[in-house]
């Protein structure tokens, strides 16, 4: 009795990740009984359960909202409620149902007859809210570990191809060097301060404290995890073979919903916890910030396949987030959750359009950018939304990438990071070019066959249609986001 009233409140907090866990085991139970069922002339239930899964998440976001103003340190320090936690799960969440209906189409054309495919998603999603919520570092790895091995077998789903199993083994071996890299960082901090609590890491800091060399040395390594988890340069080179050799709606998925989560444990540990003593990381981010922006800005021109450059571009995009969190200051930390909240809307948009990319008699499933070449001829509509998305990513005003851009900018520019900012703004002008190239290829490029392409589903269309509302509205009137990503950033610096 004294138990159940002693973590009473803390379970009502935790609500939303309890009633995630008990639907994941009852669509176990579903599909291992129903797919296996003779009665039932066992069935596809791809969608069914996609379906299933959707209905789940549309429930969680609602008990999230519920509980969203009440905040608190629960479970002996593990874990934290607060306005950061739950709008990052929010945002995840509704990520993950975009994600989910962009899937469909393929699952269904496909015949993807695995509920396994769901339940990994789900307790991937699972690991992201336990990560936007641990306020220890042992909750940390923990949920990471529990994300990441969803993410290897979504990237090796496709075991007729031999190109998803290496995708998934070498995201697999690199995960786990990156995991082990992180574990020995923790290591480090907890064998030097004897406790690996943020709210004591965060007071034991703000005094003046011994063995500062070991402690930086455990930064480094914590830093390194957390950037290959990122797909930072120099730690990128698992991104482009992962993001082409995967599946489709595996791509999909973790090329939109971690960034997310690893900002949000990224603000809270090194901004939260370390940040009085901002020289241990932010030079080592400042300088994968402007690797990434230059690498991805380069060795995506040379890129013929669509995947491909999608990850090249994705690197690019996280190192305007890294410049702006190496600001120290609460404005760049502010313009980093503006600008992956942005990228959110933009990149589900983007890889809508890929899954559209869907021949009536396929002769290869790898998507090139000459695909593209047809859409403005049979759907007009299609191209239109294309190159407005295409724009906004290439930062060009009146659209909501500009604003993103602009935030990040002007955050690093007050901060006096005047090299960095200048060789990003040169390094974004060539990666300007082949978003615009793209836009040539839709409009002007000419191919001597023609391509018949399957009609686009009610789903895709929805979210193509929200991100392309989004993509005006966020900047035309911003105010929205501003206060929301505000209030999270404020939860963390003060």
């Amino acid at each position: 009795m004294l138990f159940v009233n002693l973590f009473e409140n803390d379970f009502k907090l935790f609500l939303p990740e309890f009633f995630l866990v008990t639907a994941i085991l009852t669509i176990v139970l579903y599909g291992s009984f129903y797919s296996v069922s003779r009665e039932h002339n066992y069935p596809l239930i791809n969608v069914s359960t996609c379906w299933a899964s959707v209905f789940t998440l549309v429930n969680t976001f609602f008990l999230i909202v519920f509980t969203r103003d009440v905040s608190g340190i629960i479970f002996n320090g593990t874990f934290i409620c607060d306005l950061l936690s739950q709008n990052s799960k929010l945002f995840i969440i509704a990520a993950t149902i975009v994600c989910l209906l962009i899937s469909l189409p393929y699952i269904r054309n496909y015949k993807v007859n695995s509920f396994e495919y769901f339940l990994l998603i789900l307790l991937s999603v699972f690991g992201l809210m336990l990560l936007c919520s641990s306020f220890d570092l042992i909750s940390v790895y923990l949920a990471i570990e529990l994300q990441s091995l969803c993410l290897y077998v979504l990237a090796a789903f496709n075991r007729e191809s031999a190109y998803s199993t290496e995708a998934g083994l070498k995201y697999f071996i690199l995960g786990a060097f990156a995991s082990g890299l992180l574990l020995f960082g923790i290591s480090i901090i907890y064998g030097f301060t004897g406790t690996t609590n943020f709210e004591d890491l965060h007071m034991l800091f703000a005094l003046d404290t011994e063995n500062q060399r070991a402690i930086q040395t455990g930064l480094i390594f914590i830093s390194c995890a957390f950037l290959f988890k990122m797909a930072a340069s120099p730690f990128h080179v698992w991104s482009p073979d992962v993001y082409d050799g995967a599946p489709l709606n595996s791509t999909i998925f973790f090329a939109v919903v971690p960034k997310i989560a690893l900002i949000v444990i990224f603000l809270r540990l090194f901004v939260f916890c370390f940040g009085t003593q901002p020289d241990y990381w932010q030079y080592l981010v400042s300088f994968c910030a402007v690797a990434s922006v230059v690498t991805g800005s380069f060795l995506a021109l040379k890129q013929r396949k669509i995947k491909r450059l999608l990850a090249y571009s994705s690197i690019g995009h996280v190192g305007y987030i890294l410049i702006a969190l190496s600001s120290g200051s609460l404005e760049g930390f502010h313009a980093s959750v503006i600008y992956i909240v942005t990228y959110m809307l933009m990149s589900v948009g983007i890889w809508s359009v890929t899954s559209c990319l869907e021949r009536e008699h396929p002769t290869k499933r790898t998507r090139t950018l000459t695909d593209l070449a047809m859409i403005s001829k049979s759907n007009p509509v299609l191209a239109f939304s294309t190159s407005i998305l295409l724009f906004s990513m290439a930062g060009v005003p009146p659209l909501a990438g500009f604003y993103a851009k602009f935030c990040v900018f002007l955050a690093s520019i007050n901060a006096s990071m005047y090299v960095c900012s200048i060789i990003i703004i040169l390094a974004s002008v060539v990666s300007t070019y082949y978003y615009i190239r793209l836009i040539k290829t839709v409009y002007f490029e000419k191919i001597t066959t023609k391509v018949f392409y399957k009609p686009i589903s009610k789903e895709i269309s929805l979210v193509l249609g929200f991100s392309f509302f989004f993509t005006f509205f966020l900047f035309v009137n911003p105010n929205l986001l501003w206060l929301i990503t505000y209030e999270m950033v404020l939860c963390v610096v003060q």
